[in-house]
């Protein structure tokens, strides 16, 4: 070490000396810190070293399972938790699952909107699971909002999803046990136009009926010359379908859940 950094006077350390010594100081107490570092994650690491091994497929709750057989399960849980209509008002909750960054969602809301599109913002992590369903009369989403379901609520409180569920949901339709019953509904007169999607019996004089829909012959005879025979058409028409003819009288079928 050179003779300028002692202080000849004093035999006390110079300023040069001095900041050396400060500035190894804080170098060993960085290392000692990255080295306390290392050894808290070496002790977090050493629950899961050389203690890997392979697993069969789990057939039971208490076995070992490999994460990518988790996400198998969580994959097909696309559901409809909860949907009603009661009070004028329409509620839903819906679980949705992301397969490509496994994130799930879980969306609640309430609208009353009749006839709509429900949308949802998914979840930005598996911490923050809940979000609002945001309901709107318009077709078109904002930002990063994916389209749960289309649907429309009946004049009877039915509520009814639009469109295929496939691509949002991966639902498919399955079968109608949602139905308990059948009874006769409303009286109609021909002509009749539709408010709904609607389930018509037309019933016809003796054994003659005659029915067109929208100006087309549905059905047309007498029976086969049974005279006793009274004939009978059930129709499934929509909103705006024009249901004319010859009949004896006609009334709606209800379909009751």
């Amino acid at each position: 070490m050179t003779f300028e950094y002692f202080n000849t006077s004093s035999l006390a350390f110079g300023s040069k000396i001095t900041a050396a010594f400060r500035q190894l100081e804080n170098n060993m107490t960085y290392a000692i810190n990255s080295v306390d570092a290392i050894l808290g994650d070496l002790e977090f690491y050493q629950q899961f070293i050389t203690k890997n091994y392979r697993v069969p497929a789990p057939i039971r709750a208490t076995m070992a399972a490999r994460t990518n057989e988790l996400y198998a399960i969580v994959d097909d849980m696309n559901k409809i938790n909860y949907l009603s209509f009661n009070d004028n008002t329409l509620f839903a909750t819906i679980l949705y699952y992301n397969p490509t960054n496994h994130r799930i969602t879980r969306a609640t809301g309430s609208t009353t909107i009749r006839e709509g599109y429900a949308y949802v913002s998914p979840s930005p992590s598996n911490t923050k699971l809940t979000r609002t369903i945001r309901f709107s009369s318009s077709s078109t989403a904002q930002g990063n909002e994916i389209l749960l379901f289309q649907y429309r609520v009946d004049p009877e409180g039915r509520i009814f999803l639009v469109g295929d569920l496939r691509t949002s949901l991966k639902l498919y339709p399955q079968d109608a046990t949602q139905y308990k019953s059948l009874s006769k509904g409303d009286g109609i007169t021909l002509p009749y136009t539709a408010n709904d999607y609607e389930c018509l019996c037309i019933v016809g004089h003796r054994n003659f009926l005659d029915v067109q829909v929208n100006g087309e012959t549905i059905i047309k005879g007498d029976g086969g010359g049974a005279y006793d025979n009274i004939n009978h058409a059930i129709i499934y028409v929509k909103k705006g379908d024009v249901v004319s003819g010859s009949a004896q009288f006609a009334f709606k079928v209800r379909y009751n859940t």
